[in-house]
Parts: structure tokens; sequence; C-alpha cells
């Protein structure tokens, strides 16, 4: 390496750079999903209890890729012979990500 021509980045790390900051944004963009369902999973909770439910699910149906556009993106699911009151692990959120 000859010091008078130093960049100040070393060329043999570009490519490797480039598939980093590939890798965190899907990473940063697969935890935002992630954050947005416990969101609406806690929405879900909340409109299940006010019962406004059916409403919360028209208006987030038209999120998401059209292939997850539903009416029931939030769902209470209640475990057989369950007496206590629904809580939020018996919130379902359907996956944002299409998969």
């Amino acid at each position: 390496m000859n010091k008078s021509r130093w960049t100040g980045l070393r060329d043999d790390l570009e490519f490797l750079l480039d598939e980093e900051l590939s890798n965190i944004q899907l990473c940063s963009l697969h935890q935002e999903m992630r954050n947005t369902e416990q969101l609406l999973g806690s929405l879900g909770l909340f409109c299940h209890r006010i019962g406004t439910l059916k409403r919360c699910n028209e208006a987030v149906a038209v999120f998401g890729p059209e292939n997850t556009r539903c009416y029931d993106r939030i769902q209470v699911k209640l475990r057989t012979g369950q007496q206590t009151a629904v809580t939020k692990s018996n919130i379902h959120v359907s996956s944002m990500s299409g998969e």
C-alpha cells in the first residue's frame, strides 16, 4: 500500500461493506415488521375489550402486501375451555411480510 495515495477506505473491504449494509437493512426491515405486528396485537387487545375489533380490522386491512390484505388481520383465539379473560397471548396478528 502506498501511503501517499491513502484515501481512508480500504479498497479490499468495499464489497464486504456493501454486503453487510444490505443484510443490516433487511434485518432492520424485518424487525420493524415484527414491531408493527406487536403494536397491532396490543391495539387488537384494546379494541377487543372495548368492542371495536371489527372496525379496527377494517382500518388495518388495506395495509401490507396485497396477498395479505384481509379483514381479519387481528384475531382473538381462545384456548379450549378458557374461562379467563382475554389477554395478549390470545391475540393473533397475521404477518405483515406476506409469509
